[in-house]
């Protein structure tokens, strides 16, 4: 029962996103300035890649719902909602795509990408050192604020000098 269930969340996300990605492809291609086959366009692979994903994700909820389990999986997947927006897990997943958010949308565009990415990897490392906020065993102690700004300077220094130096890849 439980199987079923998992499989019958997994499929519902996965057509959401398998919807998403057609619509996208399809937009590379209606979206292009010299116009060309859509088997040239770049957004035929994902569309292919979109379709099977859709075509899996319909099987997968037709093999979760098959049995007489289609009104337990909404019951088990509404209760499920309710425990997670309440768990201190949804509280840290939140905070940590709202700072990303903040990274993409305001730090980047605001500060370097040397800048920015360092200060980003420093609150993020820091957050997730903190026991209480990771989750962790209250006992344990995070690491040294040293130890943080190196790990995030070796970081945001390796990323700089692969891609955007020796690859030449531009970053934001």
């Amino acid at each position: 029962m439980e199987r079923k269930h998992i499989d019958f969340v997994s499929a519902i996300a996965m057509l959401l996103l398998s919807i998403y990605v057609l619509f996208e492809s399809w937009s590379f291609y209606t979206n292009q300035r010299i116009p060309t086959p859509f088997y040239e366009s770049p957004g035929f692979f994902p569309f292919i890649l979109g379709g099977a994903l859709l075509v899996c994700s319909v099987v997968l909820l037709i093999r979760s719902v098959v049995g007489g389990v289609f009104l337990q999986n909404f019951t088990k997947l509404k209760e499920g909602t309710v425990t997670f927006v309440k768990s201190p897990t949804a509280l840290r997943a939140t905070l940590g795509i709202l700072w990303m958010g903040v990274y993409i949308f305001i730090l980047l565009p605001v500060l370097s990408f040397l800048v920015g990415t360092m200060l980003f990897l420093i609150v993020m490392i820091t957050a997730l050192s903190i026991p209480s906020f990771a989750g962790a065993d209250k006992r344990k102690i995070g690491i040294s604020v040293a130890k943080i700004v190196a790990i995030s300077a070796v970081a945001v220094f390796a990323t700089y000098g692969v891609f955007g130096l020796l690859f030449r890849v531009p970053l934001p």
